[in-house]
């Protein structure tokens, strides 16, 4: 049976690019997390700050789930276009496709990327506990990040090349952002501090790095992670956003990439509202 056109291509590419972005991540993780919050000062101002081992077994697992993801992309892009390329002109597709894929797949993706990983992972949660825990930071991360992209490639790239280029984002993102937390946390580490100060720095690289690769937080995390203050009458009363600013300054360092995203999500609107009313002309 011969496949659909594109398919096959969307498919290796996405694993390929799965299998090099772990290697990356991998290889950027200065410390093994589980080591951290039970190691003290000694060990954690040396031999931990090298690289640990590639685990082949997880790049494996995240090749053939590369496979499944990018079959699953190319039918959501290819319905997607299908569905909407008949609408008549006045119709806004720009910000149905961006709602579409921000509000109904990147959630479902979560759900299926957190299952996935659950079953094929034998240290995993079972798939509700993964989901439980781990699904809004997940829908939180991947919005926060690629919200503003998705704007621009569903404006400006082919169907026929929509995977290769979320995939290229989702590459530059662990790349530069795992490089950047492998440094900042070295730094961190090597300025000193004891149990307490290594278990505090391991549950935040810990946490950064799983934004990263989309992986499993553990029971510590979540603990780590529900002592601190989210939503408070004083976090309302300081901005229309900033409860949720509050919610992802920890994970991307400052509060202001949210309101970069909405400003730029906003003048990507305007900007291709004006397109399209030159183009009708």
């Amino acid at each position: 049976m011969l496949l659909p056109p594109g398919l096959l291509p969307d498919m290796c590419t996405c694993a390929c690019i799965n299998t090099i972005s772990d290697i990356l991540a991998q290889q950027r993780s200065p410390v093994d997390p589980s080591i951290l919050l039970n190691s003290g000062s000694s060990i954690l101002n040396s031999t931990l700050l090298t690289s640990l081992p590639l685990d082949l077994s997880r790049t494996q697992n995240y090749l053939r789930f590369g496979l499944f993801d990018g079959a699953l992309s190319h039918y959501w892009f290819s319905t997607l276009d299908s569905t909407l390329s008949p609408l008549p002109p006045t119709v806004p597709i720009l910000p149905l496709q961006v709602s579409l894929d921000a509000f109904l797949y990147t959630p479902l993706w979560c759900v299926w990327y957190l299952t996935y990983i659950s079953i094929t992972t034998p240290s995993s949660p079972s798939p509700l506990d993964s989901l439980r825990r781990s699904w809004l930071e997940l829908y939180r991360g991947n919005l926060g990040f690629f919200l503003p992209l998705t704007c621009l490639i569903y404006a400006f790239v082919p169907t026929s090349s929509k995977v290769l280029a979320f995939g290229a984002a989702s590459l530059f993102y662990t790349t530069v952002l795992s490089a950047w937390n492998a440094g900042r946390i070295k730094g961190d580490l090597r300025k000193g501090g004891g149990k307490d100060e290594g278990r505090r720095m391991g549950v935040r690289f810990r946490w950064s790095m799983r934004n990263l690769r989309r992986e499993i937080p553990t029971m510590d995390d979540l603990d780590e992670f529900l002592d601190r203050p989210v939503f408070t009458p004083e976090s309302v009363t300081g901005g229309p956003f900033k409860w949720f600013a509050d919610l992802v300054k920890d994970d991307y360092g400052s509060a202001e990439v949210l309101y970069v995203s909405v400003i730029f999500f906003l003048l990507v609107e305007v900007g291709m509202a004006w397109l399209r009313l030159e183009l009708n002309k």
